[in-house]
């Protein structure tokens, strides 16, 4: 069985200009392929913490005045 690697992407999805401006910020590049692994961290990282809460875990935000918000991840 011979396996190709595909060169396409398995998806496409549509994204605004401002998101584009803040994932290449955020990656510190112009160039979005660049950005695609700090994109992936960063989805990574989202469906860890969204997996955490679901099995129970409660995160908090805490401000100035010491109080503390649950954060959920939606």
């Amino acid at each position: 069985m011979i396996t190709k690697k595909s060169n396409t992407a398995d998806k496409r999805v549509r994204i605004t200009s401002e998101l584009e401006a803040k994932i290449l910020k955020l990656a510190n590049t112009d160039k979005f392929s660049e950005a695609l692994p700090t994109l992936e961290q960063a989805v990574n990282m989202f469906q860890m913490l969204k997996d955490s809460q679901d099995a129970g875990s409660k995160f908090y935000e805490v401000d100035k005045d010491g109080e503390k918000y649950i954060v959920r991840f939606i």
